[in-house]
Parts: C-alpha cells; structure tokens; sequence
C-alpha cells in the first residue's frame, strides 16, 4: 500500500514537471516563438537605401562649378535654374570660403573662347564667384565669338584665383608662366593671366595691346601671385 501511494505520487511529479518545461519552451523567444529579436537580426538596425534623403550640397571643384554654368546656360528654358539656385546647389567648403579675385577662361584646342573676372574681390566667396564670374564670360566677352552649342564638347575651362598683386619695376620681376600681369595706364588697363604669355617681355606687350596703351608710355605693373584651376 505503501509503495503503490509513493508511486503515485512521483508519477504526479513527473507530469507536473513535464507541464511546466512545455510551457516555457513556447514562449522562448527565437525557439517557439515568431518574436525575432533585432540582436539575432543584425540587418534589422540596418537603413534601407531607399530611407536614405539626399539634402548635402554637392561639393565640387571650381572647375566643374564652372562647367555647371556653361551646361545650365545652354540648357533648355524649362530645365535651366537659376544662378543664385545654382550657387545654392554647391557646398562651400573652408578653403573656398574666402574673397579673391578671380578669372574663368573657356578655351578650344589651346585656344581662348571667352574669359572674364577681376583682380580685386567681388563676390563673399570662390563658389558664388565661380558661378558668376562664369556667366559674365558667357555673356558679356567682346573679343571673341560667342560660344555655340555645337562647340561644348571641345570646350575645357581654367579658373584662375588671384591671391596677390605686387607692384614691381621691371619686367626682370616676372615669371608668365606662373604669375599673371596687372598693367595700368591712364585708367586704362589689362591683365594676362599665367601661361599666355611666353616670357617677360612678350606679356608686357600683350597687356599693352589689350589695354590700348601705346608702347612709349609709362605703366604701372604689378605680378599676380594665383592660384590656377585646370
């Protein structure tokens, strides 16, 4: 009798125990249960690509900033911005963040097509002078025939930076293949931007000509320290 009662009762213990394990095996998460945590889902933590929403400005140089106006002055009406939207579209970084004169020279095969800009500064910053400056050589050189739409994909750009303008006295002071010519005369002046000239003597006389200063006056030079984008 005795055994039969302490049969019973470990039989009861088993099922009992038995009942307990089974109900929490269905509520352990990642056995049972379809609760997937995001720890055992590392691509749960993860962005889609499409939550991503592009608003950074595009960083450029200034020579492709340049070449942006140049497609947008040609670009359909409906599909042409702005020139302050288009500046807008362009981060500024630090070290375009400064004042400076500034030069934006279109050229074919070696050539000059248009070119525009002022030694001294105009514009708070090298995008937004970039972008203006551009446009202004676009529309407002004289020199050289406009340029036309059939002619852009043979055109490449040179932005050149003035940093700055030292007075001198001799043409013995200049390098033209790395420094730009400022000669002044009566109100009258030209500057020839680094590389256009061969040497010294040949950049005084190019100024000389674009200014309209005849040779036996006497002019005012200065060097132009630049900095030149290609």
């Amino acid at each position: 009798m005795h055994t039969l009662l302490i049969v019973l009762i470990l039989s009861a213990c088993i099922l009992l125990a038995a009942s307990h394990d089974g109900g929490s095996e269905k509520g352990r998460p990642g056995v049972n249960s379809s609760v997937i945590s995001s720890e055992q889902n590392p691509q749960k933590n993860q962005k889609d690509p499409k939550d991503f929403s592009i608003t950074e400005k595009e960083q450029a140089g200034l020579t492709r900033i340049a070449m942006a106006v140049l497609d947008n002055h040609f670009a359909p009406d409906g599909d042409k911005v702005s020139l302050a939207d288009l500046t807008d579209s362009f981060e500024v970084p630090n070290n375009y963040n400064i004042t400076a004169g500034l030069f934006v020279t279109f050229y074919k095969d070696g050539k000059t097509r248009a070119c525009w800009g002022s030694v001294q500064p105009i514009h708070p910053d090298l995008v937004k002078a970039t972008v203006y400056t551009a446009e202004d050589a676009l529309n407002k050189e004289y020199r050289h025939r406009p340029i036309t739409r059939a002619e852009l994909k043979d055109i490449k750009v040179q932005v050149t930076v003035v940093k700055q303008s030292v007075p001198i006295g001799s043409h013995h002071e200049l390098n033209p293949l790395h420094d730009g010519l400022l000669l002044k005369a009566r109100g009258k002046g030209a500057v020839i931007l680094p590389g256009e000239a061969s040497d010294p003597h040949h950049q005084i006389v190019m100024a000389r000509l674009k200014a309209g200063i005849r040779p036996v006056e006497s002019c005012e030079l200065y060097r132009l320290k630049t900095d030149v984008y290609k």
